[in-house]
């Protein structure tokens, strides 16, 4: 697998280099780097561009993106490696580094190391800068003595305006007002005289419309560059890498609202930590960070690092710096680069001219830009640690989605013809809010007309959204600075609040199956969630309706019944050979036979699935145990109760929750959870009117007479249990044993057990 390829500081790549060294970088990280060509420059070299981004969490477009350009001058190549090094930490750090890890996975980078391929291939070429053509002499920059590079030129002239110093004759001064001792100088760039003085300045970085420009972008590069940012709405920041001030630049935003200016200074002076540069306001009109602030509403931010006086100790700059500083510079680099950097000025014969010296200072390595090497790798360092730090403040999109069965519902279509089937109401919330620093619209500038979040939900197949739109706008939301870049003072103690950084929506949603929910803002990128009915909280179904079956009629002779009670149908999902628990439906127990050598705890009380009884045509024979527990020739008939009439005492009231004729039921099924109130069925006496005992049952059958109660059930050596009707009344709830249970204590059964006149 190719690895990322270190970057090289020890000298600055010509273009083809530089596009080589892209190309293996993108080979190495195909899932991270992406490379585009948006434009050609005049002598038709390609402008490269590289997007990286983490592919695997999303395409570069659907993530806020920061855009980042070098060497939009010429000469000041140093930004172009900047760039390459921000591209190498990226790529070669993703899935090592925390913080790059998480950058790639949320934001993407647009980067293009260099703007003016032609400026920059001259000046590398050369070693100098292509300046405009000199209208007055119209020398056109050339090498007149061979040495393969263009410096500068001088030749004496007492209407000149320089003057060699006379502490150090290599240094040239400006001459002064009332100056008039010589020599004095006329200086010039090397080269030859006989340009037409028409040519246009490749200034690309002032090539843009400004404030009151309006016919600019002249040059093809520029247009590229106009283009690429107009229809890519995800960049929200923007960092232009220069090199030969030693400052962080903001543009002006004149007449911008005060937050904008705000906001733009929160970046600077963040910058200006990064970097150790001190932040500088630029009021000039036309520059390419001006106008992605005017038309666009992007901050941008121009770094340039690079300070030749500071890194010879000086505090100030060029422009401002006296003979003694000057020559402080010749001495630093006279030590740290052994005399390289300045070229002494050496006699040469111009065709043109005559006599002229060539030398002066090598400007492409000294006031332009770092030399290369440690210095070089430096300023990449900084520039790439400020890149990170404005990507993180980028807004970013984070989202919640939940899910929650809260009923059910009648499906419209249903299998079977007169079956409808049940299907769930789920509700979905969606929760977005905004972690970054920046809000999604990122300045008041381009706040007006701002694009909205866009909410998309898709229902699952064959159901629907009750409540709720398929298609929501959701106004932006604010950042985590918001707050402060409205607060007219910005002090410790000053209060924020998160108000307006969320948003929570919520849809009633049809049917179960997999929902999609998209969110999508130009700005703050783009989420996707998919749920489903199963992973969610989910209630249970509603159960079956329940089948009961009437009690059999008691055994002749007193014998225990083998399924004397009444029993509700198990759901599916019940085993049968689970025990009987608590929830249960009610179990009546039939007193004890008076049959010798009868054990009322040899027969449990039928458990949940059992099979039912025969009809009731077919009687239990008396026998042994395992007589009675097997169970008579199923029936597809229900059991008829052979009596005639029902009181309210009676223990068959007690049956089943509720489940008895004539009232409103509550009852459950085993297993499954309560369920509302069923329909009012008739009555016994109504359903059963003219019913009577069989003709077996009499005194002497061993069956309680139709026109008497039952009687008390006395146990060997312990007192008469009274009958049903005595016990007192007690109240039933869902989850409590119910009262009509009759199965003798524990303590009587082990008293049944002893002799008489014994005790236990």
């Amino acid at each position: 697998m190719p690895v990322v390829p270190p970057l090289e500081t020890r000298n600055y790549p010509g273009h083809s280099e530089l596009c080589a060294y892209m190309k293996k970088v993108a080979e190495a990280v195909p899932h991270l780097v992406h490379l585009f060509t948006i434009g050609e420059s005049p002598e038709g070299r390609p402008l490269m561009l590289a997007e990286v981004t983490n592919q695997g969490t999303g395409a570069a477009s659907l993530k806020p993106a920061l855009w980042v350009d070098g060497n939009i001058q010429g000469a000041e190549v140093a930004g172009s490696v900047a760039a390459l090094a921000l591209l190498q930490r990226l790529a070669a750090d993703h899935g090592r580094d925390e913080l790059v890890t998480f950058l790639l996975d949320t934001r993407t980078f647009y980067i293009l190391p260099r703007v003016d391929p032609d400026g920059a291939e001259f000046s590398l070429q050369w070693g100098a800068v292509r300046p405009p053509s000199n209208r007055a002499r119209r020398v056109v920059p050339g090498d007149v003595d061979g040495d393969g590079r263009i410096l500068q030129m001088r030749q004496k002239d007492p209407q000149g305006g320089w003057k060699a110093s006379r502490r150090d004759p290599r240094l040239l001064l400006r001459r002064a007002p009332d100056d008039r001792q010589g020599p004095f100088y006329r200086l010039d760039s090397e080269g030859f005289l006989g340009g037409d003085g028409t040519r246009p300045d490749r200034d690309l970085a002032r090539n843009f419309p400004g404030r009151e420009a309006s016919g600019a972008l002249r040059e093809p590069e520029a247009r590229a560059v106009a283009h690429f940012l107009r229809s890519h709405p995800n960049v929200g920041l923007g960092l232009s890498l220069r090199s030969s001030q030693g400052r962080i630049l903001t543009p002006a935003w004149a007449g911008s609202p005060p937050s904008d200016r705000t906001l733009i200074r929160q970046l600077g002076l963040r910058a200006e930590e990064i970097t150790g540069c001190p932040l500088m306001e630029d009021v000039q009109d036309g520059d390419l960070a001006d106008w992605m602030g005017f038309e666009l509403g992007i901050p941008c931010l121009r770094s340039s690092l690079w300070s030749l006086p500071r890194m010879a100790g000086l505090e100030r700059e060029c422009t401002e710096l006296s003979e003694v500083e000057y020559l402080a510079i010749l001495r630093w680099l006279d030590r740290e680069r052994a005399g390289a950097g300045f070229v002494p000025w050496g006699l040469c014969q111009h065709p043109q001219l005559g006599a002229v010296e060539i030398g002066g200072w090598d400007l492409l390595t000294t006031w332009l830009n770092p030399p290369p090497g440690e210095a070089l790798t430096l300023d990449c360092r900084r520039n790439v640690d400020l890149a990170l730090s404005l990507a993180g403040a980028l807004p970013r999109l984070v989202a919640a989605c939940r899910e929650e069965q809260v009923g059910w519902a009648d499906a419209d279509e249903s299998g079977q013809e007169g079956l409808h089937l049940p299907v769930p109401l789920r509700k979905v919330v969606l929760e977005i809010a905004n972690e970054g620093y920046l809000p999604t619209w990122v300045s008041e500038r381009a706040r007006v007309g701002a694009d909205r979040f866009v909410v998309e939900v898709t229902p699952p197949a064959g159901g629907g959204l009750l409540v709720g739109s398929a298609r929501t706008l959701v106004e932006p939301l604010a950042g985590v600075a918001t707050s402060h870049l409205f607060s007219e003072i910005q002090a410790p103690w000053s209060v924020s609040s998160s108000e307006g950084q969320s948003k929570s929506l919520e849809w009633l949603v049809r049917g179960d199956g997999e929902v999609r929910l998209r969110v999508h803002h130009p700005r703050a990128g783009s989420l996707e969630y998919r749920t489903s009915g199963e992973e969610a909280p989910a209630l249970p179904p509603p159960p079956p309706p329940p089948v009961y079956a009437l009690a059999p009629p008691p055994r002749v002779g007193g014998a225990p019944p083998s399924a004397g009670r009444t029993s509700s149908v198990p759901p599916p999902s019940q085993p049968s050979s689970e025990p009987a628990t608590r929830g249960e439906s009610p179990v009546v127990a039939s007193p004890p036979s008076p049959v010798a050598g009868y054990r009322p705890a040899a027969r449990l009380p039928q458990l949940a699935g059992e099979a039912r009884p025969a009809s009731s045509g077919a009687l239990h024979r008396a026998g042994s145990p395992s007589d009675a527990a097997t169970p008579g020739p199923p029936s597809s008939e229900l059991t008829e109760m052979p009596v005639t009439s029902v009181r309210e005492d009676s223990p068959l009231r007690k049956e089943a929750p509720g489940r008895v004729l004539g009232e409103t039921t509550t009852g459950r099924v085993l297993g499954a959870p309560p369920t509302r109130p069923g329909p009012v069925h008739r009555s016994l006496e109504e359903a059963l009117p003219s019913a009577t005992l069989p003709e077996s049952s009499g005194p002497g059958s061993g069956s309680p007479s139709p026109s008497r109660p039952l009687p008390p059930v006395r146990l060997p050596g312990g007192p008469a249990e009274p009958p049903p009707a005595a016990a007192p009344p007690v109240e039933e709830g869902w989850g409590a044993p119910p009262s009509g249970s009759r199965i003798p204590a524990p303590l009587l059964l082990r008293r049944s057990r002893q002799p008489e006149g014994k005790n236990p």
